[in-house]
């Protein structure tokens, strides 16, 4: 007669094979960690039923990560042996990770009425509740747990407690209740920045500025390079009127990284404040290269330009905007007295250094050069230069030929200059005519 051996597992006997009692943790993607007890099964012979293939298969795909293949693997064990119970805990335990709750939770329910004391089965349940998104049955669940097992159980099983009460409290939107958990979560995980950025987050939602500060500058100190710490200290500094240390802060958000939208933004207010016209521009632009259509930012980048005497560079902004609203009169003006800012600057350029370096220094301006040279017209007609206002007409005409006001202009001026160099020549020591600059 064969000799066997009964070993208990759970609830089940098992002929014919042994139990270790080693206990490890499951490694599954989103898993809560504890929610399955691991026993290693071997036969004293090679006669292991079809139920052991199967769930040894199971296993096998579960160590491979190859959850979903798993789960088909335990359905069929469990179809044709459903008094396993180790083996349904570890179903449980995969569907879980697959975010089956539903399926989880009717699993759990034949495993607590089998073992309703079983305080591993407890924390799924209140787990599945939580993930379902019955944050009500996960308070009372956790609650239970909280009271019976955070005293006496294990380092391991007070952090899930704790962490799953503080997620169904979250959940309920019962932020007075959550500090004192997170606080004691704290203890047992001293280093976990997320938890105490969510405790920050969550003084905050109960008033508490100076504590959500107070845990943010401790973060800071001990992550300086932390994005999410330094923008979190950032916010909370700006909310409490900080204004300097914010400043200091967002600056280091975006020595961090440049292209941080909030910071750049709040930059912005901050220099506008303080009168600093050149850094406002300075993150005005930076934005703008990541929102090139924004039009408050382009108009804004305009104002700025003006106030900073740099009438060439406000006409680009100006054309942008006008791009977007070719209908805006208000920005066509805008534009107009940048243009003429433009001209008049170039004209204290011909005054001061002489016309050789008028073209030299319009050859620059991209954004409107035929804007800046009619505006340039407008004020050479102005003041009676003529010489000078031919010499610019000719660089319209060249470039937009097609231009019959400016042609037709350019004319009569030649004209007249022709006729009098011709009476100025036939004086006596008369001069020749004036030569215009080829163009």
């Amino acid at each position: 007669m064969k000799k066997i051996s009964c070993i208990f597992l759970g609830a089940i006997c098992l002929p014919g094979m042994y139990v270790s009692s080693a206990i490890s943790a499951v490694d599954c993607e989103q898993a809560s960690p504890g929610f399955s007890t691991e026993y290693f099964i071997s036969y004293q012979d090679d006669s292991a039923p079809e139920w052991k293939k199967l769930w040894d298969q199971a296993r096998t795909l579960y160590s491979q990560k190859k959850y979903d293949q798993a789960l088909v693997q335990y359905e069929l064990l469990l179809a044709g042996k459903d008094n396993i119970d180790q083996a349904r805990w570890e179903y449980v335990t995969v569907l879980i990770c697959r975010r089956q709750l539903q399926k989880a939770g009717a699993e759990l329910a034949v495993l607590i009425s089998h073992d309703p004391d079983r305080w591993e089965y407890q924390l799924a349940e209140a787990e599945v509740a939580v993930g379902s998104g019955d944050f009500i049955s996960g308070v009372e669940r956790y609650a239970q747990l909280y009271s019976r097992h955070t005293a006496a159980g294990s380092t391991g099983d007070r952090e899930q407690i704790l962490s799953g009460y503080i997620d169904a409290l979250e959940g309920l939107g019962k932020f007075t209740d959550l500090m004192p958990l997170m606080e004691q979560l704290a203890v047992l995980r001293p280093a976990d920045s997320g938890l105490k950025l969510r405790m920050a987050a969550t003084a905050i939602k109960t008033d508490q500025p100076r504590k959500a500060l107070a845990i943010l500058r401790g973060l800071a100190k001990q992550n300086p390079e932390n994005l999410k710490v330094l923008q979190e200290l950032a916010r909370v500094l700006t909310a409490m009127g900080s204004e300097k240390e914010a400043g200091a802060c967002w600056q280091q958000v975006i020595g961090i990284d440049p292209a941080d939208r909030e910071a750049n933004r709040q930059l912005i207010t901050y220099y506008q404040v303080a009168g600093n016209l050149s850094m406002e521009l300075k993150h005005v632009e930076r934005l703008l290269l990541l929102v090139p259509d924004d039009t408050e930012l382009l108009a804004q980048a305009g104002r700025l330009n003006i106030a900073l005497d740099r009438p060439d560079r406000a006409i680009g902004f100006y054309n942008c905007l006008l791009s977007l609203q070719p209908d805006n009169s208000e920005i066509e003006q805008q534009k107009d007295r940048a243009l003429h800012d433009f001209a008049a600057k170039l004209v204290d350029l011909i005054e001061n250094t002489g016309s050789s370096l008028l073209w030299q220094d319009l050859v620059q301006v991209t954004d409107d050069r035929i804007g800046v040279y009619h505006a340039l017209a407008d004020m050479l007609r102005a003041q009676g230069r003529r010489a000078a206002l031919i010499q610019v007409l000719l660089v319209i005409h060249n470039e937009v030929p097609g231009d019959e006001v400016t042609g037709a202009e350019l004319e009569n001026l030649l004209k007249e200059q022709a006729g009098s160099d011709i009476l100025a020549s036939s004086g006596e020591g008369a001069s020749t005519p004036s030569e215009i600059p080829p163009q």
